[in-house]
């Protein structure tokens, strides 16, 4: 199926434009995906996530892979939470009507993107999210560069900001990640059944990191569209 996005853009709080591809299904289901593409926070862009846009379209999710600012020459952590939770907001704004639900997604640092403004800083209602092969949080140790000398960790950390924002959430992972391996979804998946809030963790045997085997990226595309039907069960996003 060859599917085209409509091209919009937003504007973050610091003013820079960014681009919102949007991708609308024939027969909307009421689900809208707002999806972070994958890129060690450092390169890709919105097309990077075109490749999950069909099975979400065959499901009538409205889905739409959002931009955000690459980490380097002073752009740092806060400021590519800050995009993400803004492009969250637009589309919020933008492609969820009434009745309609939001949810959150994204692959390996889009994955990190999706989970954290959400848990912390977002307004919007999101009903739920799913990531595949998540960076499972931000240290001193793994990526100091983007993170002051006197952060506290438990601010970047998904596994404890669930505790006070529980959101349900869906963790798919390959069994073969070397890049991200499978324990950092494990133990995310561990801190939300702390927190006793939903939460499943599907693996996909066999698969690395960027699902280049087509039987794999067949598969974790369609995980990936499916797990927004499971979540859709819970409903908005539980207010504290």
């Amino acid at each position: 199926m060859i599917v085209r996005p409509r091209f919009e853009s937003f504007l973050n709080r610091d003013g820079a434009t960014l681009e919102a591809h949007v991708f609308e299904p024939p027969e909307p289901s009421g689900s809208t995906v707002a999806f972070f593409h994958p890129g060690g926070f450092t390169m890709g862009d919105p097309s990077w996530g075109h490749r999950f846009a069909p099975a979400h379209l065959e499901l009538g999710h409205t889905f739409v892979s959002l931009g955000y600012r690459l980490a380097g020459r002073g752009v740092m952590m806060d400021d590519l939470l800050a995009d993400a939770a803004d492009g969250i907001e637009w589309a919020a704004a933008n492609l969820v009507g009434g009745g309609s639900r939001l949810f959150t997604s994204g692959h390996s640092a889009g994955g990190y993107l999706a989970l954290v403004p959400v848990l912390r800083d977002v307004e919007a209602a999101v009903c739920g999210i799913a990531v595949l092969s998540v960076v499972p949080r931000m240290s001193q140790s793994t990526v100091g560069s983007l993170l002051s000398p006197d952060a506290d960790l438990a601010l970047y950390d998904p596994g404890v900001q669930v505790g006070s924002r529980p959101v349900p959430a869906i963790f798919l992972h390959g069994s073969a990640d070397e890049i991200v391996p499978l324990r950092g979804s494990e133990d995310l998946d561990d801190a939300w059944a702390a927190s006793r809030c939903p939460s499943r963790l599907v693996v996909i045997d066999g698969a690395d990191h960027f699902f280049n085997n087509p039987t794999h990226g067949r598969r974790a595309e369609g995980e990936l569209a499916a797990a927004i039907d499971w979540l859709e069960q819970f409903g908005e996003r539980q207010e504290t």
